[in-house]
């Protein structure tokens, strides 16, 4: 192998060889052979198609062909965008575009696939990594005014580490910046600059709940499903000041609200609601618009079963099973799934899974795979599984 790919950074060529397999089972040429630029974004654009509408495609495939075209178009994008390099964390891989900008390869193929216009969908990612590659993209912008915002007003204070989200300060604080890029995601500079603000705000003035304000501080709460035993376990190790703010959900399911620090979660207080003078009405609602905007676009993957599909919702975010409080997910997996009831399993803090709701025999197989799922979770929800239907609230199913 001598062509354009191996003149790209040298740590992106760890994508070499999935990308040379993949063209030699799926293209019939070798990757010296496959033009490099736009001609080779055309072709496997139309490789993307043409492998979206074949129905039978098994997970296996399915996975081995997002590995394959999440290597070519690391190459592709490394050889047009300069500097890139590429990024791996514990198995993941990530493109850094320039000085700031983040671009996940396999994620953009795998919601490509997911899309229903399949070109549209391509175009618009690769616009995406053009405009981190130009320090305009969501990721990039906040990254860039969080250094602009520590060199101006906190000296003692740099980012030492950064894989996309994940970024490190010198004084060793970790931040995900997530929650910040998806909130501003469709504003300007100067929502960005306001939540950077706020974020600086949050890792400056401590983590005392008293320490911060509302205002600082709402656009950091979320909710999240827990086990009512681990609640119950909990409570007894804290005491009467610190009592974790819940609501029922059902069965053995309660909704709490969480502050999620940069550099970590915590459980809101009802003292902490007490000191901001906020209702539990009012900071769950709050709670439930931030769980929305980070999650406009849901990333579903489907699985294929013995007797059927199956979706998976992940984001990897934390938030996951908690999505199952989105007012929109009724529809959106009804769609997918092409049925008018839908069965949730949410097993573990970072697992929500659905089938058709009137199909006893997936009804049994996500019961399988729920229980399989909640004996390994780090954070175990439930074995029970939800129903939903339009217009209605999620509901047990029973065995």
């Amino acid at each position: 192998m001598s062509g354009w790919a191996t003149k790209v950074d040298s740590s992106c060529q760890v994508m070499l060889p999935a990308a040379e397999r993949f063209l030699s089972k799926n293209a019939g040429c070798s990757l010296d052979s496959f033009a490099p630029g736009e001609a080779g974004v055309c072709a496997l654009s139309e490789l993307l198609l043409d492998f979206a509408e074949k129905d039978d495609a098994t997970e296996l495939q399915t996975w081995e062909f997002v590995e394959g075209t999440g290597a070519l178009l690391s190459l592709l994008l490394a050889h047009h965008m300069k500097p890139s390099r590429m990024v791996s964390r514990n198995g993941a891989h990530r493109l850094q575009l320039g000085a700031y900008g983040w671009f996940d390869p396999f994620g953009a193929i795998e919601h490509v696939l997911g899309s229903d216009d399949v070109k549209r969908a391509f175009a618009r990612r690769l616009a995406l990594a053009e405009a981190e590659a130009e320090g305009g993209g969501p990721v990039a912008r906040v990254q860039r005014e969080l250094s602009r915002q520590l060199d101006l007003a906190h000296a003692d204070l740099h980012v030492s580490d950064v894989f996309e989200y994940d970024i490190v300060l010198s004084n060793g604080t970790k931040i995900s910046l997530e929650p910040v890029v998806t909130s501003t995601i469709s504003g300007g500079m100067g929502t960005v600059s306001k939540a950077v603000s706020q974020l600086i705000a949050l890792l400056t003035t401590g983590t005392d709940h008293a320490e911060v304000t509302w205002e600082q501080a709402h656009q950091a709460v979320f909710p999240r499903l827990i086990a009512r035993d681990y609640l119950e376990g909990l409570g007894e190790k804290l005491n009467p000041e610190s009592q974790i703010c819940v609501e029922e959900f059902g069965a053995d399911v309660v909704i709490a609200l969480v502050f999620r620090y940069p550099d970590r979660v915590k459980f809101l207080s009802e003292q902490a609601l007490a000191q901001w003078r906020v209702t539990k009405a009012d900071a769950q609602h709050v709670a439930l618009e931030n769980l929305m905007a980070c999650s406009v676009a849901v990333r579903c993957s489907s699985m294929d079963t013995k007797h059927g599909s199956m979706l998976r919702v992940r984001h990897g975010d934390g938030l996951d099973a908690a999505r199952l409080l989105l007012p929109d997910l009724y529809r959106l997996l009804s769609d997918k799934l092409g049925a008018a009831s839908v069965a949730v399993g949410i097993p573990h803090r970072d697992s929500l899974l659905a089938v058709a709701g009137d199909d006893g025999r997936m009804i049994d197989v996500l019961r399988e795979r729920v229980r399989a799922e909640v004996l390994h979770a780090r954070h175990r929800i439930t074995e029970q599984l939800w129903r939903l239907r339009k217009n209605a609230l999620p509901c047990l199913v029973s065995h």
